[in-house]
């Protein structure tokens, strides 16, 4: 385990995420959540959003950063958050098609303050479908 994993920070007050609401749409992802500033400071919090390609057939990190930005509440100050991810931007690289695909399938999508303090999930389903699977013809695969 790391001492401080990505986006660890210190601050003088505490913030609370609420009410997830991710779909696909098209060709984005889109993610919307509440965040709310629940100490008696005024402060900053860095949301981040990461993605997870749940049955993927290639081996892939559990969850992946897509998305993050600072926001600044005052105390008792709540906003809604919406951030929209294309959808090509949670797909691989295909070494058959020498193009990046996203599977179809299913996702987590989680919400949180760091990597390992995240506080919001929901598991979607994707049904793009891709050209074929990456191990479909059993082709040996380079990378």
């Amino acid at each position: 385990k790391v001492a401080y994993p990505f986006g660890h920070g210190l601050s003088y007050t505490t913030f609370e995420y609420s009410s997830l609401d991710a779909r696909f749409d098209g060709d984005e992802l889109k993610v919307s959540f509440s965040l709310k500033n629940t100490g008696e400071r005024d402060g900053a919090e860095v949301y981040q959003v990461y993605v997870g390609d749940v049955y993927s057939t290639l081996t892939r990190p559990i969850k992946e950063l897509r998305a993050f930005d600072k926001i600044y509440l005052k105390a008792g100050e709540e906003k809604r958050i919406d951030v929209n991810i294309p959808v090509s931007e949670i797909g691989q690289y295909n070494v058959m098609l020498h193009d990046w695909v996203t599977e179809e399938g299913v996702y987590e999508v989680y919400v949180g303050a760091s990597s390992r303090d995240l506080r919001l999930s929901e598991r979607l389903y994707l049904g793009t479908p891709t050209p074929y699977s990456v191990n479909h013809r059993n082709e040996d695969m380079i990378g």
